[in-house]
């Protein structure tokens, strides 16, 4: 490169991609101990903040359920989703129990730790507020206030944040999320995500080890899976409705799920609607009802559709289930 008094000079110590490199070779000086090409697609910016955190980390899965299968490949989208929409549950009760915004909580992109998944909150500003710390203290009974809240969004159906949730009118109008609950300005990158009923069930899963998602029959006993039964037929009369004539729907099992039957080059193939938690390895005892239903089903292709697919893309939820990989540890 050139400066002003004309004098030539090459910056030193840059990332330089190659294309830009070979048409510019004199203007850059490559670091000696890096290769002479480079793998951009492996480089990611950050910039550090300090300030304070909070982890939440679920010690151990329950049961029959597949928490771990938190990522961000198709099939591991709705455990993903049930992750954030528990941070968002916990931002927004906090901020409420604090009289603060929930813009002074960063709400970050939940991960595994040791197999199991964590979320994570921080402070938004710089060097923190004191906002985390006070959630991670203890209360005179010895509990952590965000437990307490934890226990208050999950068990109390009156707790500020989601007695309006549970109340009929908006269980018939909301099956995910909307304006009157999850959904709010400063959240609107996660909106394809949230699910007010998955985030309820998560932090349920939390807390309770012998928590199952409705394997165990319990669908009454909690809010968040009291209607999904009838969610999951509703997703499949409308995926049948998608192909009149090439589809039908039944149920099979114990729980009586929804069962789409498909006829396609001479052979029956059968996609059963599942909760997005539920483990599809069948190992243990909470799996059995699973296994079972697919036993009823006969030697036809069985494959597993998650409700969380088939509100968000009916047309592809039958592909998706065929090309979904089998559940692991």
């Amino acid at each position: 490169m050139k400066g002003r008094q004309g004098v030539g000079f090459r910056i030193k110590n840059q990332f330089i991609a190659p294309d830009v490199y070979d048409e510019h070779p004199d203007r850059w000086t490559r670091p000696a101990n890096l290769s002479d090409r480079y793998d951009v697609d492996g480089i990611r910016l950050l910039s550090r903040k300090a300030t304070d955190a909070l982890y939440i980390a679920m010690e151990t899965v329950p049961g029959g359920l597949a928490f771990h299968r938190l990522g961000r490949q198709p099939w591991q989208t709705s455990v993903r989703a049930a992750a954030v929409s528990a941070t968002q549950l916990l931002v927004q009760r906090a901020a409420l129990e604090l009289d603060i915004a929930p813009e002074e909580f960063e709400a970050l992109e939940p991960r595994m730790r040791a197999g199991n998944p964590v979320l994570q909150i921080t402070d938004f500003l710089v060097n923190g507020a004191g906002f985390c710390r006070r959630l991670a203290e203890r209360d005179t009974d010895g509990q952590r206030l965000i437990v307490r809240l934890m226990r208050s969004l999950v068990e109390d159906t009156r707790d500020k944040l989601v007695s309006s949730f549970l109340v009929q009118g908006h269980r018939q109008i909301c099956s995910q999320a909307c304006y009157l609950c999850l959904q709010r300005y400063g959240n609107r990158g996660y909106h394809g995500l949230l699910d007010w009923r998955l985030g309820l069930g998560f932090l349920r899963g939390l807390l309770d080890p012998s928590y199952r998602s409705g394997l165990d029959g319990r669908w009454a006993k909690f809010p968040e899976i009291a209607d999904w039964p009838r969610l999951a037929s509703d997703l499949a009369a409308e995926i049948v409705r998608l192909r009149p004539g090439q589809m039908s729907v039944a149920t099979a099992g114990p729980l009586s799920l929804p069962v789409v039957s498909l006829s396609r080059g001479g052979a029956t193939e059968r996609y059963l609607f599942v909760h997005p938690f539920w483990s599809l390895r069948f190992a243990g005892p909470a799996s059995k009802v699973l296994e079972r239903t697919v036993t009823e089903l006969g030697t036809e292709a069985v494959f597993f559709v998650d409700t969380f697919e088939a509100a968000r893309r009916p047309v592809l939820a039958l592909d998706a289930a065929k090309a979904r990989p089998a559940d692991t540890p």
